[in-house]
């Protein structure tokens, strides 16, 4: 095992604890294929007091392909950062829009963005702040897609690490990767509702090595 995936493996049992029930077998990440419908339903409504904090690597790149999830409609954006080409970043949070972040494909990133408290999302350790105004929505959280209406749209080429979501001050998702080892089920395992959460989509999770 390399250094990277020594340091991957020390940062998914600091998420988890290392503790998943004995049917699910931990793996480094899952991941979705360029344009595959594959998304996990987060089951979390994405309103003003929601925080993410998120790893994941980007693997390639569109204008309008979504890398990690969240929520859109019409004049309301949640979630993770778009990837505009192999150098740049969008932040479409709230339509909270900055370009020129630099980033490099597979490699994995963490991104923390909560605006109830500070009003800020980090990307690599790089702080962005806005002032944008408070949203409320109806729509829940996806991930691997963006969730339009209740429609998944904007597929992701991504590899998902870890995926925490908070109310306030309160975690209410903790998704560790994994699979379901009596059929090879991919998907999240959520350590807070002690569920294991499965793709909607009509698509195939890919995964990394067992933790």
């Amino acid at each position: 095992m390399n250094y990277l995936q020594m340091k991957k493996k020390a940062m998914l049992n600091y998420v988890s604890g290392g503790r998943l029930p004995s049917e699910y077998q931990e793996v480094e990440w899952i991941g979705s294929t360029n344009y595959e419908l594959n998304y996990i339903d987060s089951g979390i409504v994405a309103d003003d007091d929601v925080g993410i904090k998120c790893t994941m690597e980007f693997n390639s790149t569109s204008t309008n392909m979504w890398t990690g999830g969240g929520m859109l409609d019409d004049t309301t954006r949640l979630g993770t950062p778009v990837a505009l080409n192999s150098t740049q970043l969008n932040f479409n949070w709230k339509k909270f829009n900055v370009i020129n972040v630099p980033y490099s494909l597979d490699t994995p990133y963490e991104f923390k963005g909560n605006f109830l408290n500070d009003r800020k999302q980090t990307f690599g350790g790089v702080d962005y702040m806005t002032n944008i105004s408070t949203i409320s929505a109806s729509k829940n959280i996806y991930l691997f897609t963006m969730n339009k209406n209740g429609v998944p749209q904007l597929m992701a080429n991504t590899k998902i690490y870890s995926y925490q979501l908070s109310k306030g001050a309160d975690i209410v998702r903790d998704f560790v990767p994994c699979y379901r080892k009596a059929d090879g089920e991919i998907g999240l395992y959520d350590t807070v509702t002690k569920i294991f959460y499965t793709n909607q989509g009509s698509g195939t999770f890919t995964k990394g090595q067992d933790v």
